[in-house]
């Protein structure tokens, strides 16, 4: 036939996988023998079938689709450790927002979040120049604003274990107990929204400024 050894076995092989072929044992000798022509139109009739599913179901999930290509439905991205908190805080620098907006427990950030991390998210942002306006929650009410963080500090009784930054189309949650986990979320309706929130909270009167 022209054909090698190796290639003929990998397509009976092929072959007798989709039944179009089969095997029977005489003595010592394997013998191949082809299926009938009609299990070839069988095969072929359910290739179809089976294409037709796919299609029908591509088209019930298009509108779905299509918010994914825009970007109109968030992507939600979760991670474990520190080191997700440094990521967060070397995206920020990459990309450079007009502002960050952060809602956090200093004595909880303090306590759990390494002061290397810590240390090296505040020096991009000051190193970038990008503005941030700080929501605190901290039993020490001495804290003043930053030459680039516009600082507002909650009541002493507000105390939880995590940290909100929302900045460009995204908002990182953090969650500093157990395994610090960050859930990352990128969506620019969300992100306005919560933009709009922070407005509210530092308009209103219910924080107080630091100078």
């Amino acid at each position: 036939a022209g054909v090698s050894r190796v290639t003929t076995y990998a397509v009976i092989e092929s072959l007798m996988k989709t039944g179009l072929m089969s095997t029977v044992q005489k003595g010592k000798k394997s013998l191949y023998v082809s299926e009938s022509p009609e299990r070839l139109v069988a095969h072929m009739q359910a290739k179809m079938d089976g294409m037709k599913a796919t299609l029908k179901e591509i088209q019930s999930s298009l509108d779905e689709l299509k918010l994914l290509q825009h970007g109109e439905k968030p992507v939600v991205k979760m991670f474990e450790g520190a080191e997700a908190v440094r990521m967060i805080g070397e995206d920020i620098a990459k990309i450079k927002p007009d502002m960050v907006y952060e809602f956090a427990c200093v004595e909880a950030t303090d306590s759990k979040l390494p002061e290397e991390i810590r240390n090296a998210n505040r020096e991009a942002l000051i190193s970038k120049n990008i503005k941030v306006t700080a929501v605190y929650a901290s039993k020490n009410q001495d804290y003043t604003s930053s030459k680039n963080v516009a600082l507002y500090l909650l009541p002493q009784d507000f105390h939880f274990e995590g940290d909100i930054a929302v900045y460009a189309n995204k908002i990182a949650l953090m969650c500093y107990s157990g395994a610090m986990l960050t859930v990352l979320i990128e969506s620019a309706e969300m992100a306005q929204t919560l933009k709009e929130m922070f407005r509210a909270i530092t308009s209103n009167g219910s924080v107080a400024k630091r100078k």
